[in-house]
């Protein structure tokens, strides 16, 4: 006989509920033991309670996945939730990393900057130690290659920086330092300007080297014949610091000829001058000193004459050059000289650093003008530069 299900109208049997209901108990405490459920418990059941177990069953997986489901999907927020904080606190730690560690960093530079500028402070002022005196600064250093004043005096340090006394020459000029180091402005040095004519000649280094061991300085009356014949003497004398001038080229006396020969006299010397070292004469001495109003006009250089002739070129003795001059030179002095006399070198290798030791200053015919604050003129001649000077005037 075909089974059909019972009708609804009809409630189960109590005892079948009261099994059904003890159950779904059971499949509720424990899903595992329900789906293992044996067969002796299920044979008792009838076929509505089976239907019944089985759609329990069906709400109780479906309600377990449902749960599953929202946890899942909670945790996955939380993780969200978690991941999104850490990376705001990330980002946040990197910028504050960004922004506040440099300057802490920069702040403890400074400050371990400023702790030792202030370690290196000390007073400016003079210092002794075994060598001499110093000039240190306030921040620790010394003075060197300058000037320093303290307490109302000038002071120079040298390139070692040492306090300088006696005579300094700087930038052509000459200054004098008591044994204190103080400047003493009412100080002058006496100067003399060594002049030598007819060169160059074959002495003339040997002279120059005299020169360039005492530090001192001459001037050179030039024949252009014997520019021609010694151009690297000149390129060393203009190299050495020594004054170049224009003494004719043939030493022709000048106011014997006539203004175009003059000219050409004067302007061949200096263009002979310039071939051997770059520059012409800026000064010249006619021959024998013999000079008019056209050699002065022609001449377009200051003519320079002497105060101290020591007639080298007649006597040609060394002891009696050097006597004349150590005995009548003065502050001022311009000395005449030739260097194509050995018998002159002779007496230069003893003068000049006699003069020197006497406290005399060995310079060129313009340092010369330039430190008495005299402006040598074109065509005008010059023969002393001392106190009583006989700038002398004849165009």
């Amino acid at each position: 006989m075909a089974y059909s299900e019972p009708s609804h109208s009809h409630p189960p049997h109590k005892a079948n509920q009261k099994n059904l209901h003890n159950l779904s108990r059971t499949h509720s405490r424990a899903s595992n033991t329900s789906s293992h459920r044996t067969t002796t418990e299920t044979e008792n059941l009838s076929p509505e309670e089976l239907q019944h177990l089985r759609r329990v069953e069906m709400i109780r997986k479906r309600q377990q996945e449902k749960w599953r489901q929202e946890r899942r999907r909670r945790l996955i927020r939380e993780h969200k939730v978690q991941f999104l904080a850490g990376s705001v606190l990330f980002v946040f730690l990197l910028i504050l990393a960004f922004v506040l560690i440099p300057g802490m960093l920069s702040s403890s530079k400074s400050s371990k900057k400023q702790k030792e500028e202030a370690a290196q402070i000390v007073k400016a002022g003079l210092y002794e130690d075994k060598n001499g005196t110093k000039y240190q600064e306030s921040d620790g250093s010394f003075c060197k290659n300058d000037w320093r004043e303290v307490d109302g005096s000038k002071y120079y340090f040298n390139k070692d920086g040492y306090m300088t006394t006696g005579w300094l020459e700087l930038d052509g000029k000459e200054y004098f330092f008591d044994e204190n180091g103080k400047y003493d402005s009412t100080k002058h040095r006496p100067m003399v300007a060594l002049t030598f004519d007819d060169g160059p000649g074959r002495f003339t280094d040997k002279l120059l080297d005299c020169l360039e061991e005492n530090n001192a300085k001459a001037t050179f009356f030039m024949l252009g014949e014997n520019v021609e014949r010694f151009p690297d003497v000149v390129k060393r004398m203009h190299d050495s610091g020594m004054e170049l001038g224009n003494h004719s080229y043939d030493h022709t006396t000048l106011t014997t000829l006539s203004e175009n020969d003059i000219l050409k006299q004067i302007t061949k010397t200096n263009n002979v001058i310039d071939d051997a070292c770059g520059v012409p004469a800026d000064v010249m001495r006619p021959p024998g000193g013999n000079y008019n109003t056209t050699v002065s006009s022609l001449a377009e250089m200051p003519i320079i004459t002497w105060s101290i002739d020591t007639r080298d070129w007649a006597t040609r003795n060394a002891d009696n050059t050097y006597k004349v001059i150590m005995d009548d030179v003065e502050d001022g002095s311009i000395v005449l000289m030739h260097d194509i006399h050995e018998s002159s070198i002779e007496a230069s290798l003893r003068l000049i650093p006699d003069l020197v030791e006497k406290g005399f200053r060995l310079v060129t015919i313009r340092q010369m003008a330039e430190q008495k604050g005299i402006d040598l003129s074109n065509g005008d001649v010059y023969s002393f530069f001392g106190n009583m000077n006989t700038n002398e005037t004849d165009k």
